[in-house]
């Protein structure tokens, strides 16, 4: 089988950071059934937890503005080597529409079709993190964008 070339889709957005983390959501209904739930971050060295129509993703402070671009893709994508964290995950989608969300901001406005419903597979980037560290300890201001994130998808 031949490497993927590229993603089908991307979506480059910012999501505001609270409480450590953000999470991203299925655009559909099943979040108001009582198995949808938001998963909690477990703390520890992980970088995501995953509950259905859900991917929590945790961040290395609190109160800040992140980048993050989300993908799309036909098979796994290769590994990128210029992160300094990066964790696979799995998922079920109800309906395939994938959005960023703040913890108490709602859902961003761009979202992404990662394809129909179903489960996928993904692995999460993040970098600036060490960045992001230190300038809450210097000045507890940090700047917005200074943490980013890569979000791939591709079917499981």
């Amino acid at each position: 089988m031949t490497a993927p070339t590229g993603p089908t889709s991307r979506c480059k957005e910012t999501v505001d950071v609270l409480y450590s983390f953000f999470y991203l959501q299925d655009g559909g209904q099943a979040w108001l059934d009582d198995d949808s739930t938001p998963p909690s971050p477990s703390g520890g060295n992980k970088l995501t937890a995953t509950g259905k129509d859900w991917v929590s993703i945790v961040s290395e402070a609190q109160d800040h503005v992140a980048g993050i671009q989300l993908e799309a893709w036909p098979t796994a994508p290769p590994r990128q080597d210029d992160w300094e964290i990066s964790e696979d995950f799995q998922v079920a989608l109800t309906t395939g529409e994938v959005v960023p969300v703040g913890v108490t901001m709602g859902p961003s406005e761009e979202e992404i079709i990662v394809g129909p419903p179903g489960t996928y597979a993904g692995r999460v980037y993040s970098r600036g993190r060490q960045d992001t560290r230190n300038a809450r300890e210097e000045n507890l201001q940090i700047p917005d964008g200074l943490e980013q994130y890569l979000v791939q998808f591709w079917p499981a």
